[in-house]
């Protein structure tokens, strides 16, 4: 069977599944790299022994928790392989995740993420459109950096402060507040006067669409003109996680809005990344220091 055949009809199922073009690449990147490793050997006739022998090899080139990627990754296309009947049992089915040790991911307190919003302030079309941006992916729901990117113009709902987004988990709609649909409103007024404003696509610049890179630069350049260091498109996403438990929503709620399946292991991943500073939130308040 022509691995250029599978791999169509692999794609045809993730676009009928509204994935985003940024998941898509990820899948085809990881795919990319397992055939180069396979040397020939097409994707359905892989064993056993020829994945444990691409993630060793991934392993001396990349983070494990990006070779993590790479498994999930590769995990769904085999069992889709299974489902479809091209394959009666993935080779993974006996390999284990490639371990990584976790980081405790930072947290942006109120007064940061203060700082990071006015560190946008400004006339210009790019100003107005990095705060609106770094306010929405603040949001509950934080959106990941494909779905921002992948946002169209008719996929904001002002009637009832709604954003449509579509990424690797599927569809979903989560809410904003009052502050950020001020900063999408003057982003969308700016917009209008671009040469660009028929573009489909939600996000502009001087010289067209954004493309998805371009997040990690936003939120990067505006971090360290705030004098907030060094953060990445995800630092907002485990924020917006951390500031919702600790307000009380429920683990159910979380998953429903920030994409998460039920139960998974990512409602724990994000709620650890915020158990220091709650846990230093809950000693402050005890005092105990105070009593000696």
């Amino acid at each position: 069977m022509n691995d250029e055949r599978v791999w169509n009809s692999y794609v045809r199922m993730l676009r009928r599944k509204r994935r985003s073009d940024y998941t898509v690449a990820n899948y085809q990147f990881t795919m990319i790299m397992l055939r180069r490793h396979l040397d020939g050997i097409p994707l359905i006739e892989a064993g056993r022994e020829d994945l444990e022998g691409f993630f060793d090899e991934r392993l001396d080139q990349a983070k494990p928790s990006t070779v993590h990627g790479n498994y999930v990754n590769l995990r769904a296309f085999y069992n889709w392989l299974v489902a479809e009947k091209y394959i009666p049992q993935s080779p993974l089915a006996q390999i284990s995740a490639p371990e990584y040790e976790y980081r405790v991911q930072r947290i942006l307190s109120d007064q940061e993420l203060k700082k990071l919003f006015d560190a946008c302030k400004g006339p210009r079309l790019y100003d107005k459109r990095d705060e609106a941006m770094l306010r929405l992916m603040s949001e509950v729901g934080g959106p990941r950096r494909g779905e921002v990117i992948g946002m169209r113009v008719d996929d904001l709902d002002f009637n009832h402060d709604l954003v449509h987004l579509v990424g690797k988990t599927g569809e979903r709609w989560i809410p904003y507040g009052y502050n950020t649909g001020v900063a999408l409103d003057r982003y969308l007024r700016i917009r209008s006067q671009s040469r660009h404003n028929l573009m489909p696509n939600f996000w502009i610049s001087y010289k067209g669409v954004v493309p998805v890179q371009s997040v990690w630069w936003i939120v990067r350049g505006r971090a360290r003109k705030a004098g907030i260091g060094d953060i990445h498109p995800h630092t907002l996403r485990h924020t917006a996680a951390h500031r919702a438990h600790e307000a009380g929503m429920s683990d159910q709620d979380m998953e429903t809005l920030f994409g998460w399946a039920p139960g998974s292991a990512m409602t724990r991943s994000y709620g650890r990344a915020g158990k220091v500073v709650r846990a230093q939130n809950a000693a402050r308040k005890l005092g105990l220091g105070d009593s000696m």
